[in-house]
Protein backbone atom coordinates (compact mmCIF):
# COMPACT_ATOMS: atom_id res chain seq x y z
CA UNK A 1 0.00 0.00 0.00
CA UNK A 2 1.51 3.33 -0.99
CA UNK A 3 1.48 6.45 1.18
CA UNK A 4 -1.53 8.00 -0.58
CA UNK A 5 -3.63 4.84 -0.23
CA UNK A 6 -2.64 4.53 3.41
CA UNK A 7 -3.60 8.15 4.08
CA UNK A 8 -6.95 7.59 2.34
CA UNK A 9 -7.58 4.46 4.41
CA UNK A 10 -6.84 6.40 7.59
CA UNK A 11 -9.33 9.11 6.54
CA UNK A 12 -12.00 6.48 5.87
CA UNK A 13 -11.33 4.85 9.25
CA UNK A 14 -11.60 8.20 11.02
CA UNK A 15 -14.89 8.94 9.24
CA UNK A 16 -16.25 5.50 10.16
CA UNK A 17 -15.28 6.03 13.81
CA UNK A 18 -16.93 9.44 13.93
CA UNK A 19 -20.12 8.08 12.40
CA UNK A 20 -20.14 5.19 14.88
CA UNK A 21 -19.61 7.61 17.78
CA UNK A 22 -22.64 9.62 16.68
CA UNK A 23 -24.71 6.42 16.78
CA UNK A 24 -23.38 5.18 20.12
CA UNK A 25 -23.32 8.30 22.30
CA UNK A 26 -27.07 9.07 22.29
CA UNK A 27 -27.68 5.49 23.45
CA UNK A 28 -25.04 5.50 26.19
CA UNK A 29 -26.36 3.92 29.41
CA UNK A 30 -29.88 3.68 28.06
CA UNK A 31 -29.63 0.77 25.69
CA UNK A 32 -31.26 -2.62 25.54
CA UNK A 33 -29.03 -5.68 25.57
CA UNK A 34 -29.71 -8.77 23.50
CA UNK A 35 -27.72 -11.99 23.40
CA UNK A 36 -26.28 -13.51 20.26
CA UNK A 37 -26.43 -17.24 19.53
CA UNK A 38 -23.04 -17.70 21.17
CA UNK A 39 -24.33 -16.07 24.37
CA UNK A 40 -22.32 -12.86 24.03
CA UNK A 41 -24.13 -9.56 24.57
CA UNK A 42 -24.91 -7.08 21.80
CA UNK A 43 -26.74 -3.77 22.08
CA UNK A 44 -28.72 -1.67 19.63
CA UNK A 45 -25.80 0.78 19.82
CA UNK A 46 -23.42 -1.99 18.71
CA UNK A 47 -25.67 -2.84 15.78
CA UNK A 48 -26.10 0.81 14.77
CA UNK A 49 -22.35 1.42 14.94
CA UNK A 50 -21.64 -1.66 12.83
CA UNK A 51 -24.22 -0.52 10.28
CA UNK A 52 -22.62 2.90 9.76
CA UNK A 53 -19.10 1.49 9.74
CA UNK A 54 -20.07 -0.97 7.01
CA UNK A 55 -21.87 1.78 5.09
CA UNK A 56 -18.80 4.03 5.29
CA UNK A 57 -16.54 1.26 4.03
CA UNK A 58 -18.92 0.41 1.17
CA UNK A 59 -19.05 4.06 0.14
CA UNK A 60 -15.26 4.40 0.18
CA UNK A 61 -14.43 1.00 -1.31
CA UNK A 62 -17.40 -0.19 -3.40
CA UNK A 63 -15.27 -2.82 -5.15
CA UNK A 64 -14.75 -4.81 -1.93
CA UNK A 65 -17.06 -7.63 -0.95
CA UNK A 66 -19.04 -7.27 2.27
CA UNK A 67 -21.18 -9.79 4.08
Amino acid sequence: MDADALARAAEVAEKACERARREIMPRFRGVAVEFKQDGSPVTEADRAAERVIRQTLREAYPCLLYT
